[in-house]
């Protein structure tokens, strides 16, 4: 049994960051007062990018969007290799992390990997 997180393990960097990104080309989202109330405040980043989803959805940011930068997400060099291995010698993959699960799925799936792992247990 292989047991991998995703941020900064099989994703190259955070999963966030692509989504906070589409959120800096649109001008009515204040994402530093978000900060500040994460930072301050409930100190729940679910609840921080459950606020980010919402505001994105207010200013026109589809859903197709969000999947579509899911998708891009760049995974680290040998991810594909080590999965087909680990799959090909029979072993099962679980990916294990605070990362949302269609994030993860998402990633997997244009990767041409989900096929590889038998379950993502993460936030939803």
């Amino acid at each position: 049994l292989f047991i991998f997180d995703f941020d900064e393990t099989l994703s190259v960097r955070s999963s966030y960051l692509p989504i906070q990104e589409l959120a800096l080309h649109v001008d009515r989202i204040d994402l530093a007062s978000m900060d500040e109330r994460y930072v301050h405040g409930h100190r729940c980043w679910s609840r921080r990018m459950t606020e980010l989803h919402q505001r994105l959805a207010e200013q026109g940011i589809s859903t197709e969007k969000l999947l579509e930068t899911f998708r891009a997400i760049e995974l680290s060099p040998g991810t594909a290799e080590l999965f087909r291995d680990i799959r090909a010698q029979h072993h099962r993959i679980i990916v294990l992390s605070n990362a949302c699960d269609l994030v993860v799925e998402e990633c997997l799936r244009a990767h041409h990997l989900l096929d590889c792992v038998e379950k993502i247990e993460s936030n939803p």
